[in-house]
């Protein structure tokens, strides 16, 4: 937009989920004209799967020009998890011996909810030894917290468990989006039982994010 007088410009901004802009949920002013594209990125939290509608004016430091015509948009939800830290190497054990990841050697699992609205995440796997029934104590896991508030501890899987192919119920609850409260860990816990033979061990972990 170019004024006429050659004055810098400001914008404002409505937006609100009505179109009558009865109770607007962003209205923000003095808005910085850019050098070639004016944008603004909002601190507000809008709701997901909503429409919102919008207008925009100029203001050329003496008044506000006329609103533009309302546009639209919907901000559409999106379940994502992005697996940060994706493998655990324990290196060489031998029969009967124990490690896990509470010390951070080696790291544990983290992961973070991706999206933008609240999730549940279940953690499964393959199994792990060859002797032993799966599940069963020689591989378990539990959930840790990174970054405060992330998910409901109180509900979620803070205990160790032991690893499973499938599960009825999810390990984390309430995982947040927020960028600065939306991860957790995923502890693991190995003992070689006494009859396992010697040789490479793997196994697969999948978490799925609901």
């Amino acid at each position: 937009m170019v004024d006429a007088d050659s004055d810098t410009l400001t914008y404002q901004i409505l937006v609100d989920d009505n179109s009558a802009f009865n109770n607007v949920e962003i209205n923000v002013s003095s808005i910085a004209e850019g050098t070639t594209n004016t944008t603004y990125d909002s601190a507000t939290t809008l709701d997901v799967d909503t429409v919102y509608y919008w207008k925009i004016r100029a203001n050329d430091s003496t008044d506000y020009g006329e609103f533009s015509n309302v546009s639209n948009f919907t901000l559409q939800s999106l379940l994502s998890i992005t697996v940060l830290t994706d493998t655990v190497a324990f290196g060489n054990l031998g029969q009967n011996e124990r490690n896990d990841t509470t010390d951070n050697n080696p790291f544990p699992f983290s992961a973070e909810n991706s999206g933008n609205i609240i999730s549940n995440v279940t953690v499964t796997s393959t199994s792990y030894f060859i002797t032993p029934a799966f599940p069963s104590e020689y591989y378990q896991f539990k959930i840790e917290a990174n970054e405060t508030d992330g998910f409901d501890i109180s509900r979620s899987n803070m205990t160790w468990v032991n690893m499973s192919g499938s599960s009825a119920t999810p390990h984390v609850i309430n995982l947040n989006w927020e960028s600065i409260k939306n991860d957790f860990l995923t502890a693991i816990n190995i003992t070689v039982p006494d009859d396992e033979p010697a040789g490479a061990k793997s196994s697969t972990v999948t978490f799925t994010i609901e």
